[in-house]
């Protein structure tokens, strides 16, 4: 599966896309993704102060900033990219505190359930994981080891809940 997730600085999930399956490519997700619609009618409608962080993966848009591959060393463009990574590391901790949490989410373990189920089984630990945020239930959100290798799919940084809808 293609997971596409949203979250802000306080690891909250702001958005999760559980619909599509591995073989749907991250830029044809994010232009049929409600968050997309939504952050560019808020662009339209003035607001040009709110943007996502994406990786290099998604298209470069006013409402969504991705970072300079290739920089040059001590460069304006280089700093930005460096700033952006780390503000962007909330999206690798979220996903590193999800998988601490519901071990069925890692990557070596495997979901025997249909794409319908499992897509279910995403929102659920999503949904719980922001109660447990919201209640104070995580302890160790700054102590999560992030797995670089992890083959997850990123996704941007702040957003607007979407809404699942099964077929």
């Amino acid at each position: 599966m293609n997971i596409k997730r949203v979250c802000d600085s306080r690891l909250r999930l702001l958005a999760v896309n559980a619909r599509y399956p591995g073989s749907v490519h991250d830029v044809a997700i994010w232009n049929l993704s409600n968050v997309n619609v939504f952050m560019k009618r808020c662009f339209e409608q003035g607001d040009h102060e709110s943007w996502l962080l994406g990786d290099c993966g998604y298209p470069l848009s006013p409402w969504l900033m991705t970072p300079i591959p290739d920089a040059p060393q001590h460069t304006p463009e280089s700093r930005y990219t460096e700033k952006h990574c780390r503000v962007r590391n909330a999206i690798e901790r979220c996903f590193g505190v999800l998988k601490q949490k519901w071990r069925c989410l890692l990557k070596h373990r495997v979901l025997h359930y249909n794409h319908r189920i499992a897509g279910l089984i995403i929102y659920s630990s999503a949904v719980l994981h922001n109660l447990c945020i919201e209640h104070n239930y995580i302890e160790e959100l700054n102590d999560v080891e992030i797995d670089e290798n992890d083959d997850e799919q990123d996704d941007a940084n702040v957003g607007k809940y979407e809404i699942y809808k099964p077929a």
